[in-house]
């Protein structure tokens, strides 16, 4: 079986990135409208996080699977290690 190509793993990542970025600017832009989208912005951040932690994945060489699920994401990237990131004082 072929090596994963280095690079092209990290512009997976980088793509997670710069959407997880429009989801942020997406929150800022929902709550300066007047009146605030506050639910619209919830729903933003909801997806930024979802991106993040596929990004992290990526990073990681594993899959998220088609979910949407913060949960499962999550316990998908406590088990490649995440939770060792906070644990060493990367952030």
């Amino acid at each position: 079986m072929k090596a994963p190509d280095p690079l092209a793993r990290w512009n997976a990542v980088e793509r997670w990135l710069r959407v997880a970025e429009r989801d942020r600017r997406g929150v800022l832009a929902c709550l300066a409208a007047d009146p605030p989208l506050c639910d619209t912005a919830a729903f933003h951040c909801q997806q930024a996080v979802e991106k993040l932690l596929k990004g992290f994945l990526t990073l990681a060489g594993k899959r998220g699977g088609k979910t949407h699920s913060l949960e499962q994401l999550g316990s998908h990237a406590q088990a490649c290690g995440g939770s060792g990131f906070l644990d060493n004082g990367i952030s």
